[in-house]
């Protein structure tokens, strides 16, 4: 038997062989590359517009990873198990602390995306937390107690926008602090389909606006309705369960992460070792960036001063354009200026 093929499983050469789709460069998006030898048990290509070469699984959530078929069993214990603590996920894989949280955030950011329009009647939720720097050593208040009055203090609040219809669950972070109209209209101006019916569950002045400006229906229940609904506030009661009881509260620079995992997992399996989620190719280029894309949004939705303990950043993507969609923030052009501006920020 060949060595490269020594001590490798049959699942990983299927997903190297099956699963993994080559469609273009990850590093330029060329449609333009060869086949250039290979790699162990899997072909490399060469971009012949940026002159880089690449595997299958560049870019994906296996990029870089040594132990990839304790990653594979890592992923079957979330698809059937769910998010276990980082300690448990630790223990049950024989992996270092620092393993099991870079493999779970990486998983989380390969969440596939949909371009589909919400549909139908749409139930709009304002849900509110605190802003969190978690695991930020000796920085005062880095994980801060929920607000006893967060209406006085609405700088530290994180403003969550639920969608969610029948099929379909969307939520972003938009900002921290006060909402106005052009954030609904950022964040959601191409994500509602126009024969839809918004509900208004929070009562935002703004998103009554948005619905105006959309020409779509716009509905706020009345009290009464609110009382006998409680499926008008689940998802709220849910999302909240999820991160401040169950995680133990989420960093504010996570906690897109974890909201597109419950979206995700409450409609779907979610299998990260599926076709749909081991093909999302911007996976190691925004993890990698992960601390330039949490600053680019303390310093563009915030008021928060932005403190700097991470010390960890990867010389391989430091240069490297931020993915258009990462994360927090859709980066365009003016950002990508702004973004250019910052020569380092560690």
């Amino acid at each position: 038997m060949n060595k490269d093929f020594q001590n490798i499983s049959s699942e990983l050469l299927e997903i190297y062989s099956k699963k993994l789709k080559v469609k273009s460069c990850p590093h330029c998006k060329s449609k333009r590359f060869i086949k250039h030898s290979r790699y162990k048990y899997t072909q490399r290509f060469k971009c012949l517009d940026c002159g880089r070469t690449f595997l299958p699984s560049t870019g994906t959530s296996l990029h870089y990873l040594h132990k990839k078929e304790v990653f594979i069993e890592y992923s079957k214990i979330i698809r059937e198990q769910g998010l276990l603590s980082l300690k448990k996920m630790r223990e049950l894989c024989n992996i270092s602390h620092l393993t099991a949280f870079d493999w779970r955030h990486k998983i989380l950011l390969s969440i596939p995306e949909s371009n589909r329009k919400l549909k139908g009647d749409i139930f709009c939720d304002d849900i509110w937390f605190v802003y969190s720097q978690k695991g930020r050593k000796l920085i005062p208040g880095a994980r801060r107690r929920p607000l006893p009055e967060p209406f006085k203090h609405r700088e530290f609040t994180v403003r969550m926008i639920s969608m969610n219809n029948h099929s379909r669950n969307l939520m972003k972070i938009v900002k921290v602090g006060d909402l106005y109209f052009k954030d609904f209209f950022e964040a959601f101006a191409n994500s509602i389909d126009r024969n839809a019916c918004i509900y208004n569950i929070s009562k935002n002045d703004q998103l009554k606006k948005f619905a105006k400006e959309k020409a779509v229906k716009h509905i706020i229940p009345s009290i009464e309705e609110a009382k006998n609904n409680y499926k008008l506030f689940q998802t709220r009661s849910e999302i909240k369960n999820f991160i401040n009881k169950i995680l133990k509260g989420v960093s504010t620079k996570y906690l897109q992460l974890y909201a597109g995992y419950y979206s995700y997992a409450k409609n779907q399996v979610f299998d990260a070792i599926s076709e749909k989620f081991l093909n999302h190719r911007h996976v190691w280029f925004t993890y990698t960036r992960l601390e330039d894309i949490y600053y680019i949004f303390t310093k563009l939705a915030t008021k928060v001063l932005f403190a700097h303990e991470n010390k960890r950043f990867w010389k391989s993507t430091r240069n490297m354009v931020i993915p258009e969609r990462s994360m927090i923030l859709k980066i365009d052009e003016d950002l990508y200026k702004y973004i250019s501006g910052i020569s380092r920020i560690y």
